[in-house]
């Protein structure tokens, strides 16, 4: 239930932003490719992905980090059972429900921590591609 839940809620961020990816890279570039002999499968590998891997690696990372923070999906398709469904956002809704706030706290900061890289991530990748 948690991964059905994560995919229907976050699967179109990623859609978005590799659309926006492809739609940034030249299609020249392929057409040259194909008169030199690539194949259209070709020119799409050595070509296209390459020149979208920044916003590639981007979308995967927002897409990522978005659903590491996601809570109502989850909760309303999997519930909240101590380690069995149990996700980061759930786990510290649990900690501070039953009043356990160092765990509830360690909790928080690990999705401080993992929010932070992710922008990190974005922020690097993001200044190659010029894709946002």
């Amino acid at each position: 239930g948690i991964v059905v839940a994560e995919v229907f809620v976050n699967l179109p961020y990623m859609v978005r932003i590799l659309k926006s990816a492809f739609s940034a890279v030249n299609p020249r570039y392929e057409n040259v490719a194909k008169t030199l002999g690539c194949t259209e499968t070709g020119a799409f590998l050595q070509v296209t992905l390459p020149l979208a891997r920044p916003g590639l690696v981007a979308g995967t990372t927002i897409t990522w980090a978005k659903s590491m923070g996601e809570f109502g999906a989850v909760l309303m398709l999997a519930g909240a059972t101590t380690m069995r469904t149990e996700t980061l956002p759930i786990a510290l809704y649990l900690n501070i429900s039953t009043g356990d706030l160092d765990l509830a706290v360690a909790a928080s900061v690990i999705l401080i921590i993992i929010s932070l890289c992710a922008l990190a991530v974005v922020e690097h990748y993001a200044d190659d591609a010029h894709v946002f």
